[in-house]
C-alpha cells in the first residue's frame, strides 16, 4: 500500500514520541505517597535477615514475590519512588512489547497498541505502585511475544524465554494465570491442529510442561497457604461494568460505565469472531486470556472482582486486540470519523482520569499526621482508628517524619473508650461511595471532623481526621 512507506519510515520516531510521553504521563505517579499494601510489604520484609524469608516466612495475599524481593534489597529508608522502579520499567516495557506485537500485523498496529498501553490510566497507575501487577502484566507479553517467535522459528532462546517469562510472570503476581489460560488454549490449538493429535500432544505437554510443573509447584509450596484479603463482595454485572469503565476511563458514573461494558463487549465479541471466521487461532488466545482466564481467577477469589489491579494481564491482552483491529479498520474510510472521535473521547477521559490521579495521589497519610502534630501543643498526640492494622502500618511508617520528641502515640480500638485519645482517624477506600461523617460516637466519646484528605479512585485511602467533640478547635 502506498501509504506503508511512509509510516514504516516515520515508525520509529512515532513509537519513540509514545513511549516518551506513556513514560512522563508516569513520574508523578512516582512520587506519591507509599499507600497500605506498600507499606505493608516494605515493613514486613525490612525484619527479614535473608531474601529466602520473602518465600518461606510471608504467606499473604500482598506478598508480590518479585517487588517484596525488590524491597527487601533496598530497606525501609529509601525515597518513595525507589521502591516503584521495577513497576515503572515494567510499565514502559508493555508499552514496547505491545508495540512489537502490533508490528507483526503492520506498522499502524504496531502505534495504536503501544498508544492504548502508554496512555490509559489503569496502566499508568499501576506501573507507578510498588505491587506485582504491572510486572504480571509485562511478563505476560513477553511470554506472548516469545512464544509467537518460537512458532515462527523453533528456536530454544525464544522457547527458553517463554519458560522464563512464564516463570516471572508467576512470581509477580498470581493474576498471570489468566495468561496462562490464553496461551495454553492457542498453542495446544496451534500444535495439535495441523498434525496428527497424538504428536501434536507430545509437543504441547514439550512446550508447557516446564510452567506447569513450576505452577503446580508453587501453588502447593507457597500459594495455596494464602488467605483471602476480604472485602465487600460485588455481583457479577457491577464488576464487570465497573472493569470495563475504568479501561476506557470513564470514572465511577454507573450510566457511563454501563456505555462502556456494552461498547467493549460488542467490540471484543466482534473482534473475536472476525479472527475466528478468518481461521486466525489467536481467537483463542484472546478469549482464554480476556474471558475464561479472569472468569477463573474470579472464581478463585471473589473479592477480586472489585478491583481492577486483579484484571491488568486481561488488559493488557485486549489493549493489543483491540489496537490491532482499529489499525485494520482504519481503511475503512467511513469508519475513520467515528474511529477519530472514540480516541479523542478515550484520551480525554484517561488524561482526566491521570490529572486527578496526579492531584490526589494514593492518599495523603503523612499530610495527616502533620495535621495532628501541629494542632497538638505539648505532649505528643494521641489517636485511635477505624482499623488498627491500617493505623500502625501508614502513621507507624509516616511518624518517622515527626521530630523524635513528637511521636505519637497509637491507641487501639478496644482501648479507645477507656484512654479516650484527642484524635481519631477514619479511613475509607476511595472506591467506597460513603460520605466522611462529620461526626462519630464510640459510647461516651464523640468525635468531630475537622479534614478530610482525598486519595485517587483506584488506590490508596481517604483520610479524615477527627477531634474529641469536647476540645476546642485548635
Amino acid at each position: 500500500m502506498p501509504e506503508k512507506r511512509p509510516l514504516s519510515r516515520s515508525l520509529p520516531w512515532l513509537l519513540l514520541a509514545i513511549v516518551a510521553v506513556g513514560t512522563l504521563l508516569r513520574l508523578p505517579g512516582l512520587r506519591t505517597e507509599l499507600w497500605f499494601d506498600e507499606l505493608w510489604s516494605l515493613l514486613r520484609v525490612a525484619s527479614f535477615r535473608s531474601p529466602a524469608e520473602v518465600f518461606t516466612n510471608f504467606p499473604s495475599a500482598t506478598n508480590h514475590h518479585l517487588v517484596s524481593l525488590w524491597l527487601w534489597l533496598l530497606g525501609p529508608d529509601r525515597a518513595w519512588w525507589s521502591y516503584r522502579i521495577p513497576s515503572l520499567v515494567a510499565g514502559v516495557g508493555a508499552v514496547l512489547l505491545a508495540a512489537r506485537l502490533g508490528l507483526r500485523r503492520s506498522p499502524r498496529a504496531a502505534l495504536w497498541c503501544a498508544g492504548i498501553l502508554a496512555f490509559s490510566h489503569v496502566m499508568i497507575l499501576y506501573s507507578t505502585e510498588a505491587r506485582g501487577y504491572a510486572l504480571a502484566c509485562f511478563f505476560a507479553l513477553l511470554a506472548w511475544e516469545r512464544l509467537e517467535t518460537y512458532f515462527e522459528r523453533h528456536s530454544v532462546a525464544a522457547l527458553a524465554g517463554y519458560w522464563a517469562a512464564c516463570i516471572l510472570g508467576a512470581l509477580a503476581h498470581p493474576t498471570f494465570l489468566s495468561a496462562a489460560v490464553g496461551l495454553a488454549l492457542w498453542s495446544a490449538a496451534v500444535l495439535m491442529l495441523p498434525e496428527r493429535r497424538w504428536r501434536g500432544a507430545l509437543r504441547f505437554v514439550a512446550l508447557q510442561g516446564v510452567p506447569a510443573l513450576f505452577a503446580a509447584t508453587w501453588y502447593w509450596l507457597e500459594l495455596r497457604q494464602v488467605s483471602d484479603a476480604g472485602g465487600v463482595a460485588v455481583s457479577f454485572w457491577d464488576a464487570l461494568r465497573g472493569r470495563a469503565g475504568d479501561l476506557l476511563g470513564v470514572g465511577d458514573l454507573p450510566a457511563l460505565q454501563t456505555a462502556a461494558a456494552v461498547l467493549l463487549g460488542v467490540a471484543t465479541l466482534a473482534a473475536l469472531i472476525r479472527l475466528a471466521l478468518a481461521r486466525d487461532l489467536r481467537w483463542l488466545l484472546y478469549a482464554g486470556a480476556c474471558a475464561i482466564g479472569p472468569a477463573i481467577v474470579a472464581a478463585l477469589n471473589e473479592q477480586s472482582l472489585r478491583f481492577p489491579r486483579y484484571y491488568l494481564v486481561p488488559a493488557g491482552f485486549l489493549s493489543v486486540l483491540l489496537g490491532t483491529e482499529i489499525a485494520r479498520s482504519w481503511d475503512r474510510r467511513h469508519v475513520r470519523p467515528a474511529l477519530v472521535l472514540l480516541a479523542v473521547a478515550w484520551v480525554a477521559a484517561n488524561a482526566w482520569q491521570t490529572w486527578v490521579f496526579a492531584r490526589d495521589g494514593r492518599g495523603h497519610y503523612l499530610e495527616a499526621v502533620r495535621y495532628m502534630d501541629e494542632r497538638s501543643p505539648g505532649a505528643p498526640f494521641r489517636f485511635a482508628s477505624m482499623g488498627d492494622t491500617r493505623a500502625e502500618v501508614l502513621v507507624g511508617y509516616y511518624r518517622r517524619y515527626l521530630p523524635p520528641h513528637r511521636q505519637p502515640r497509637f491507641v487501639r480500638g478496644r482501648d479507645l473508650v477507656t484512654v479516650a485519645p484527642e484524635w481519631f482517624l477514619n479511613h475509607l477506600v476511595p472506591d467506597e461511595q460513603a460520605m466522611m461523617a462529620p461526626v462519630v460516637q464510640f459510647g461516651p466519646v464523640r468525635y468531630r471532623l475537622l479534614a478530610s484528605f482525598p486519595s485517587s479512585r483506584l488506590s490508596g485511602f481517604r483520610e479524615g481526621v477527627y477531634l474529641r467533640a469536647d476540645l476546642p478547635t485548635p
